[in-house]
């Protein structure tokens, strides 16, 4: 059997797979989608978090520009972040780029990377680097299998790698996918784990709903004048739904829950804005 060629949405949503965060990305699900005939897409985006245990509150925007060809799709975005309490409380901005390359009809290539000042407020990865491949599965149809890895740094040697693997199926009106994420930690060598079981389900044009189920641990160093172990586990959980209010703009609205195990309990929204143009 001839290979399929392979869906768009795919090569995005694996962008937010590599990323190693359960329930936390920011990025909007309308990238989820088809191809798109009118050649650029803008989302702006804003999210409020509210935790407990004197953890505070989080909020923050997001914008992302990008610009669709037949052979790639470059983007650029811009993120901020605001948290009152914690142990790093203030501001960091954080900004980006990155492409989707079609390398044939059965295999995509997500590329991407980002920089965040550090000016002593530490909410975004210093430097991070992202790439992904998507290949369709011969004989199997609706069948593909993603691989991406993912390198973070903070100043003075800390951050990490995140290696991720998991298949997609294509099934009627639904997209459905799980992946397991392996993380090492690159000051201490610790090694952790996570799982992401996701699904949704609509038309493109007119709406989208589903969420992700998901939870691991994180095992790293904090580097300081005497440096310590961190440990902790998390579970998960994040639903959205997404509506076209017109032909080429519509709305998108997310909601995510995470139980980090003995720490906190975390509770945001997400409300996106995408238009077509």
């Amino acid at each position: 059997m001839p290979r399929a060629r392979l869906p768009f949405p795919i090569a995005a949503f694996v962008l937010l797979l590599v990323t190693g965060q359960v329930c936390s990305a920011q990025a909007s699900d309308s990238l989820r989608a088809a191809p798109r005939r009118i050649p650029f897409h803008l989302e702006v985006g804003g999210f409020l978090q509210s935790l407990d245990r004197g953890y505070g509150t989080w909020r923050g925007g997001d914008v992302r520009l990008q610009w669709s060809s037949p052979r790639a799709t470059p983007f650029i975005f811009a993120s901020t972040q605001t948290r009152d309490a914690g142990a790093t409380p203030g501001t960091q901005r954080n900004f980006g780029l990155g492409s989707y390359v079609t390398l044939s009809p059965w295999l995509y290539a997500v590329l991407g990377a980002s920089a965040a000042p550090d000016r002593g407020i530490v909410l975004y990865p210093r430097v991070r680097t992202d790439a992904a491949l998507v290949g369709a599965v011969s004989g199997v149809r609706g069948l593909l299998f993603s691989a991406g890895l993912t390198d973070i740094r903070y100043a003075a040697g800390a951050g990490g790698r995140i290696a991720s693997v998991g298949p997609f199926l294509y099934h009627g009106r639904g997209i459905y996918n799980a992946v397991v994420r392996f993380n090492r930690d690159r000051a201490s060598g610790a090694r952790s784990h996570s799982v992401l079981i996701s699904g949704q389900y609509g038309t493109q044009g007119h709406y989208w709903v589903g969420g992700s189920l998901g939870g691991g641990n994180e095992a790293y160093q904090v580097l300081g004048a005497t440096p310590f172990d961190a440990r902790f586990e998390s579970r998960g959980l994040s639903v959205f739904g997404q509506r076209w209010i017109a032909r080429s703009q519509g709305l998108s609205l997310r909601y995510d829950f995470e139980n980090k195990l003995h720490t906190y309990h975390r509770n945001g929204a997400t409300l996106t804005y995408f238009v077509d143009f």
